[in-house]
């Protein structure tokens, strides 16, 4: 491979790692403030709990996959 594809490969990999990455943050995003209406409408709080949990697991999952990218 000549130096020239190395950089293609490397550039089409942190593109696609950037696309990964804001795809899953602005689904924890959207939970995070779907788990915020919640509680204003009243649902419980282990409901709130919940939604809010599963917003920072996905944002804190993505950016672990992508380290795991990196790396490997």
């Amino acid at each position: 491979m000549s130096n020239n594809d190395i950089v293609k490969e490397q550039l089409w990999h942190l593109i696609y790692g950037t696309i990964i990455f804001v795809v899953l943050a602005s689904v924890a995003v959207g939970l995070d403030l779907a788990a915020n209406a919640m509680l204003r409408l009243g649902v419980s709080s282990f409901t709130h709990k919940v939604l809010a949990l599963t917003a920072h697991r996905v944002f804190s999952n993505s950016g672990m996959s992508l380290k795991r990218c990196r790396s490997g």
